[in-house]
């Protein structure tokens, strides 16, 4: 991972758009993210923005194709790390949506991209967060679920049918030991329904 971030940090200089780092105070940390908007053109509007977020076997790192995409289309791109995943310093819980609503207000408040024009796209299980911040903030305009969890997702009989391997990695996500004993179940048995 390390690697990974090293290498896209290093090859910044040869995207055709511009892009830094960024850090969002939050509580008692900060939510590391990657913003990216086209380069200046000879326009006075300014861009979209899409807050892009990825599954939980993801960190923002992952997404940079998905992220070329949406700047090919002239929008800008706030790419931030699921809860539980990359570098974000909390753990998957029903309180996640904060951190995605700060980000949005982060994204809105940075006089870089047109606020009434703002998106969440959300990758796998990032897919339920995006509709569940298109629900709770305003700002958001449009919301996008690929391939993420809908309807009864989390119901106990639902939940059971994953593949082990989702099971570990929600686990992990959420801050339990998935090779512990007993820690797998305990997981899924905390999560809302």
């Amino acid at each position: 991972y390390t690697r990974q971030q090293t290498a896209l940090s290093e090859g910044r200089k040869y995207f055709p758009y511009a892009v830094r780092s960024v850090r969002i105070p939050f509580m008692d940390s900060e939510i590391m993210g990657r913003f990216s908007s086209p380069r200046p053109r000879n326009e006075v509007t300014l861009p979209e923005a899409v807050l892009l977020t990825g599954d939980v076997d993801m960190a923002k790192e992952d997404l940079q194709d998905i992220e070329n995409a949406i700047l090919e289309c002239g929008m800008a791109c706030l790419s931030i790390d699921m809860p539980g995943t990359g570098e974000s310093a909390w753990k998957l819980s029903e309180s996640s949506a904060d951190v995605y609503s700060k980000a949005i207000k982060y994204l809105a408040s940075m006089g870089e991209v047109d606020v009434n024009r703002i998106g969440v796209f959300g990758l796998g299980f990032g897919g339920y967060w995006a509709l569940q911040a298109a629900s709770e903030c305003p700002e958001v305009k449009g919301a996008v679920n690929c391939s993420g969890p809908v309807h009864d997702a989390f119901k106990p009989d639902r939940l059971s049918k994953l593949p082990e391997f989702w099971k570990k990695t929600l686990a992990f996500a959420m801050g339990y030991d998935p090779d512990k004993p007993g820690e797998v179940q305990k997981s899924l048995e905390s999560m809302p329904e």
